[in-house]
């Protein structure tokens, strides 16, 4: 029995492919970018044990980088190390507002249930007989009120 040659990605492909990732691309964007199929990217991962924990790995690096940016810009900026601790630690520095009713006390909520109130109403209208256009509120155009007599 023939064995299969292993398929491995040309060099400028694969650093081409890797360089998006960096970037933050989707697998599918990155193969797009480096001009490799779907298929091709698969054949390889299977033929490399690990290359596809590779490639997620790669694709957190504009995370550790956006770290590294925001670290940096704390130290140099006062509004910036300020937006992150509101971030970070919220119950210490977070901008919040209460609301309490008279003296402090918890506000008083009442909750109405207008369902039930316009059933009510409708059934009150229902008795005393008034028409059922003027029941449910509806607004019929002039031309067809002409068309109802």
């Amino acid at each position: 029995m023939e064995k299969k040659p292993v398929y491995s990605l040309p060099k400028e492909i694969k650093d081409k492919f890797e360089s998006a990732l960096l970037a933050g691309c989707t697998i599918a964007e990155a193969c797009l970018f480096a001009g490799l199929s779907g298929e091709d990217y698969s054949e390889h991962c299977k033929n490399n044990p690990g290359y596809f924990e590779k490639c997620e790995l790669l694709r957190d690096q504009p995370v550790i980088d956006s770290r590294f940016t925001l670290a940096k810009s704390v130290k140099e900026n006062a509004d910036m190390a300020h937006k992150y601790l509101k971030a970070k630690r919220k119950d210490e520095f977070s901008e919040r507002s209460e609301h309490t009713g008279r003296d402090g006390e918890a506000l008083q909520i009442s909750v109405t249930n207008y369902s039930e109130l316009q059933q009510k109403e409708v059934a009150k209208r229902i008795l005393d007989s008034e028409p059922v256009d003027e029941i449910l509120n509806l607004h019929v155009p002039k031309k067809l009120q002409n068309n109802k007599k």
